[in-house]
């Protein structure tokens, strides 16, 4: 109760702003690249309606990579979650958001001390999720926590919330959920030829298609026990049998380089229409651009699959452990977007619902070579 009534007191009253006093916006994202990419359109979102707002997006540092293929950012600034413990990164950002005298703070992430967090900087505009407790008088407006929705929409909920009430009851009539996926950004075309000169095969031939494939998870989650990619195995015999039609290419960063290596060693030397495009993509604008070269994008539960979705390119995506539901959108609105699984297994999806990482067995990534090539062929056409 002490504390309650002390952080009353540091937060002055919460108000609606008039848009024209909103200068500048501070967006909080905690996760992962492909949690960012999630989150883009509450960053388009706000962008369209204050265009003049300058934004800063807070990242974490595993994160800060994917800035460079965002749209509507002014600066990003760093949250450092690997340096500090919560009590300690509370100080941080604090101090840090009252320094650069935010207008309005936004936040995903659904710790309870959030709100505390929030209303310590005295920013006057606040929003974030619903709380319970003390800790929902401390926001200007509360978003509904939506979980068992495409974590695209999930988000969007706080742009909403964000948006609605300076803009009054009409802001409903326009949005259109259908376009509400990732946003990003490929970069110049100079860099788009020089991608072109150093990666693509000859085109032998109009029936010929260049499939990109990246096999790849990182290595915090192989560390804590999620497992979300296929056994090398898999991937060499789909691009065994890709190849005898169409040019593949496999890339991937830094942490797939051991999955690429088993992949690389179960190919003949010297496979036609096939290329190791392993270390090419300096950062992700490079596999932003690589990715509009090509006419299809195969990839796993990671943020390639959300990137590959932002560029618009036919997409075929091996789903596990996880909710495809959740991280792929409508297939009804971005028909160009297919989820392969193992059917009929009804363990899955049971990662984060039930479980915080594999099973022993891991049947649910026996996905068949079959399915995915038969599903990319189908979106090829």
């Amino acid at each position: 109760m002490i504390v309650s009534k002390l952080f009353s007191l540091l937060s002055p009253p919460l108000k609606t702003p008039r848009i024209k006093d909103l200068n500048r916006i501070a967006l909080l994202c905690y996760g992962g690249l492909g949690d960012v990419l999630l989150f883009s359109p509450v960053i388009a979102e706000i962008k369209a309606w204050l265009p003049d707002a300058s934004i800063t997006l807070y990242l974490e540092e595993r994160s800060m990579g994917v800035s460079s293929v965002l749209v509507g950012i002014d600066s990003v600034q760093l949250i450092p979650t690997g340096s500090m413990n919560k009590l300690k990164l509370f100080g941080f950002l604090v101090n840090d958001l009252k320094k650069r005298h935010f207008d309005a703070v936004l936040s995903c992430g659904t710790n309870k001390f959030i709100p505390y967090m929030l209303a310590a900087t005295g920013i006057p505009y606040r929003v974030g999720y619903e709380t319970s407790g003390y800790g929902q008088q401390l926001l200007s407006h509360q978003a509904p926590l939506k979980r068992n929705i495409y974590a695209s929409f999930m988000y969007f909920e706080l742009a909403k919330t964000f948006m609605k009430p300076l803009i009054g009851p009409a802001y409903e009539a326009f949005l259109q959920p259908q376009q509400l996926k990732p946003i990003a950004t490929a970069p110049s075309d100079r860099d788009l030829e020089e991608l072109q000169a150093i990666s693509l095969q000859p085109n032998q031939g109009d029936h010929r298609k260049h499939i990109l494939l990246h096999p790849g998870v990182s290595q915090v989650s192989l560390s804590k026990g999620i497992n979300k990619t296929w056994a090398a195995m898999d991937w060499s015999q789909l691009i065994l049998s890709l190849t005898s039609t169409h040019c593949v290419y496999l890339v991937g960063g830094k942490d797939d380089e051991p999955l690429v290596a088993d992949i690389l060693a179960l190919l003949p030397e010297n496979l036609q229409r096939f290329s190791n495009l392993m270390g090419t993509t300096r950062n992700f604008s490079d596999l932003a651009g690589l990715m509009t070269l090509m006419d299809a994008i195969i990839c796993v539960d990671s943020a390639p699959l959300h990137l590959a979705i932002a560029m618009g390119k036919p997409t075929v995506a091996i789903f596990g452990p996880t909710d495809e539901k959740k991280l792929v959108p409508n297939p009804e609105w971005v028909p160009t977007v297919k989820a392969v699984t193992v059917e009929d297994l009804a363990c899955r999806p049971c990662l984060w619902a039930v479980r915080q990482q594999n099973c022993e067995t891991s049947e649910c990534l026996q996905v068949s070579v079959k399915a995915v090539e038969s599903a990319v062929l189908g979106l090829l056409g």
